[in-house]
């Protein structure tokens, strides 16, 4: 992330590893999401079977326009686990009534940084890891604070 900030002169701050996340759904704007709400959604998704798979982001680029960009890592065929355990999470997330018929189309991609600048797509060592769980967050908005509600691991 260094890196790119000095090659390309952007301006901006690379966000803190601990705020790092892949976001697969979002639930909505809850101040608090209910109690019953995530036992719900506990029900819903130990329904889901899928195997540790691995994720591979290779590329860089920019969501959105103007002075507030977003840089972003997005990958190729290494988010195919991604693409299909999100599939399998919202089709368990819709049975309930968590998730509406119709989605736009999943963008898998991890944040790197909000910016003031311009960078063309660019391909970036391959960074992969094995995905072993995941997690409901309660994401504080504007704060860079993700609160861990709930966890479950695959297999």
């Amino acid at each position: 992330m260094w890196y790119l900030c000095g090659k390309h002169k952007l301006r901006g701050r690379p966000r803190p590893e601990r705020c790092f996340h892949v976001s697969l759904y979002g639930l909505g704007d809850y101040a608090e999401l209910p109690r019953a709400a995530v036992a719900t959604i506990d029900y819903a998704v130990s329904t889901v079977t899928m195997p540790p798979f691995t994720v591979a982001f290779d590329r860089v680029t920019n969501f959105g326009r103007g002075p507030r960009r977003t840089l972003v890592l997005v990958g190729g065929d290494g988010i195919a686990g991604l693409q299909l355990f999100q599939l399998e999470l919202v089709t368990a997330l819709r049975k309930i009534g968590f998730a509406p018929r119709r989605e736009p189309p999943y963008n898998p991609h991890l944040t790197l940084m909000y910016y003031d600048g311009e960078i063309a797509d660019e391909t970036v060592q391959e960074i992969r890891w094995t995905v072993r769980e995941f997690v409901l967050v309660r994401s504080q908005y504007g704060q860079g604070r993700h609160l861990p509600l709930a966890r479950w691991p695959l297999g």
